[in-house]
C-alpha cells in the first residue's frame, strides 16, 4: 500500500509540477534546434483580426441557413439543412423524447435503423440535447456550437500553417484556401452581391 501511495504521489508531482530535468531538457532542445514552437505576437494579432473579420462575414451566412424563423413563425432551410442536419436533429431528439432518454453509453439505440445499436459518433448531438434541455431552441443549440467550432478550426489551421511556413502572410493565405475549399470562388461569389448570398445558395 505504501508503494502504491508513493507511486500516485510521484505521478501527481510530475503532472502538476514538472521536474527541473524535464524543463531543462526542453530548453536545451529548443536552443539546439533554434526553433520556437510558439506563435509570434504579430502573427497572433493578425490571427485575432482575421478571426474577427471572418466571424463578422460568416455569421450571417451561417445564421441564414440554420433553420431561421420568419416573422410569421415559418421556418426556412438551406445549405446544411439539405445535407445531414435532419439526421443530427433526429439523433439529438432521441436523447430528449426517444429511446435514448435513459443514458447508457454502451447500449444506445440507433434512431435511424430500428433495433440496431448506435454506431455513429453521437457526442455533438448529445451536447445539442443538453443545450435544448437547458432552454435553447434546436436552431441555437446547433448553430452556436457549430459556428464556434468553425472559428476554432480556422484558428487551428492558421497556427498549423504558421508553424510550417514561419510566415504570417503564408499562414493567412493557407487558412483562406482551407476556408474556401482550396479555391477563390467564394470570394468572387461574396463580392458580387453579399446580400444575395445571405438568401441564395450557389448551387
Amino acid at each position: 500500500m505504501d508503494h502504491y501511495k508513493a507511486a500516485i504521489a510521484h505521478i501527481k508531482a510530475e503532472i502538476f509540477h514538472p521536474s527541473d530535468r524535464i524543463i531543462k531538457s526542453a530548453g536545451a532542445a529548443r536552443s539546439t534546434t533554434g526553433m520556437n514552437d510558439g506563435i509570434t505576437r504579430p502573427a497572433a494579432m493578425l490571427l485575432y483580426a482575421f478571426l474577427l473579420v471572418i466571424g463578422v462575414i460568416m455569421w450571417p451566412l451561417w445564421s441564414s441557413r440554420f433553420l431561421p424563423e420568419n416573422d410569421d413563425g415559418s421556418v426556412r432551410s438551406g445549405g446544411s439543412c439539405w445535407a445531414d442536419l435532419p439526421i443530427h436533429m433526429h439523433m439529438a431528439q432521441s436523447f430528449l423524447v426517444g429511446r435514448n432518454q435513459d443514458i447508457s453509453f454502451f447500449g444506445l439505440h440507433s434512431p435511424i435503423f430500428a433495433g440496431r445499436p448506435m454506431s455513429y459518433p453521437f457526442i455533438p448531438d448529445f451536447q445539442t440535447a443538453i443545450m435544448i434541455k437547458l432552454g435553447f431552441s434546436m436552431r441555437w443549440a446547433m448553430l452556436l456550437p457549430g459556428f464556434l467550432m468553425f472559428i476554432s478550426c480556422m484558428g487551428l489551421a492558421y497556427c498549423l500553417a504558421f508553424r510550417v511556413s514561419r510566415s504570417s502572410s503564408s499562414a493567412l493565405v493557407g487558412t483562406l484556401l482551407v476556408m474556401l475549399s482550396g479555391g477563390v470562388g467564394g470570394i468572387n461569389w461574396l463580392s458580387k452581391n453579399h446580400s444575395e448570398a445571405m438568401n441564395h445558395d450557389p448551387m
